[in-house]
């Protein structure tokens, strides 16, 4: 196996900084409103091209435990990028992940992920690509994909798939907590029962 030299990229958490649930939608997912931004904490990603016939995704570091390197987002979003563009159709990447971030913890890590090598492939490649075809590979990663689109924070609505630049910047000093114990953004909003008025958010 030939290998091509490393690219080192790095990943961003984001942080919900509020959220609201405001009803259960007839689709089954949960209308919401929320403010969320980028934080200083990081999964490290190394990524090079191959001869090999297929691309491999490995996880490694603290939180590696709850991924799977044969079933992700990264795994998915190289493969429907392949199909949607020639000039990489052929080509196989090596993708290392350490994971800095908590799996479970509503942090975005695999989403951010998945939309740093999207963007770096784009980059790199000079891939022309068009919006229907973006947002399909938005799609196949998340409702939550486009927060990672650029550093600015977002007021999410919707069903998370609205969203928008907030005018001013954000500047905090948190501490986060992670239990040992991840906690599924899909569990939590199935176990909700409570729900919210919506905000007035004319002020972001």
């Amino acid at each position: 196996m030939v290998l091509i030299k490393k690219t080192y990229l790095r990943s961003p958490a984001k942080i919900n900084l509020f959220l609201r649930v405001i009803k259960k939608m007839s689709n089954s997912y949960h209308e919401i409103q929320s403010l969320v931004s980028h934080i200083n904490l990081y999964d490290e990603i190394s990524i090079q091209e191959t001869n090999s016939k297929k691309t491999i995704v490995k996880f490694r570091g603290a939180f590696a435990k709850f991924t799977s390197d044969k079933n992700n987002s990264i795994l998915s979003t190289i493969t429907l990028l392949k199909k949607l563009c020639k000039n990489i159709r052929y080509k196989n990447f090596v993708v290392t992940v350490k994971k800095n971030i908590p799996v479970g913890s509503g942090l975005g890590g695999g989403t951010s992920n998945a939309v740093t090598i999207f963007q770096y492939l784009i980059k790199k490649f000079d891939l022309k690509i068009d919006k229907k075809n973006i947002n399909k590979v938005y799609q196949l990663i998340g409702a939550d994909s486009k927060i990672f689109n650029n550093s600015n924070s977002k007021f999410v609505s919707g069903n998370g798939d609205i969203i928008q630049d907030c005018k001013s910047k954000i500047k905090l000093n948190l501490l986060l907590i992670f239990p040992n114990q991840p906690n599924f953004t899909r569990n939590v909003y199935h176990n909700n029962k409570k729900f919210s008025k919506k905000l007035n958010i004319n002020y972001l």
